[in-house]
């Protein structure tokens, strides 16, 4: 039988950080392919304005994990990657609702969806 794994804070914190870069790099070759492969719509731009954001979120949070900051510079970086992240929800939601309902449900529905993540 092995011993668990157990990784130091700092581990765990680099672990994250390149693990985030990973996902902003997928995530943007996700962008270039959906670009390549699906016709321009109101639909293609939900998505990938919601990938673009998810990426950004994985961006910023690879930097928050891979760098040693002060408590406050931390405090402060975290909030716009939970903005990020939530605006990319509303975006994933809305392309949902559009694959499901149509642009213009999308469309109705966008807005309400922003103001969620506020």
């Amino acid at each position: 039988m092995t011993a668990p794994l157990h990784l130091t804070a700092v581990e765990a914190e680099l672990t994250t950080a390149v693990t985030d870069a990973l996902l902003t790099v997928v995530v943007i070759a996700g962008i270039a392919w959906l670009r390549r492969q699906v016709p321009p719509s109101y639909r293609r731009s939900l998505w990938t304005w919601g990938l673009a954001h998810f990426a950004l979120a994985r961006a910023i949070g690879a930097f928050v994990h891979g760098f040693e900051l002060d408590p406050a510079t931390r405090q402060l970086i975290w909030q716009p990657l939970y903005l990020t992240l939530g605006s990319a929800l509303a975006l994933f939601s809305a392309g949902a609702i559009g694959d499901w309902r149509g642009d213009r449900a999308a469309g109705r529905a966008l807005p309400f969806l922003l103001a969620t993540v506020l």
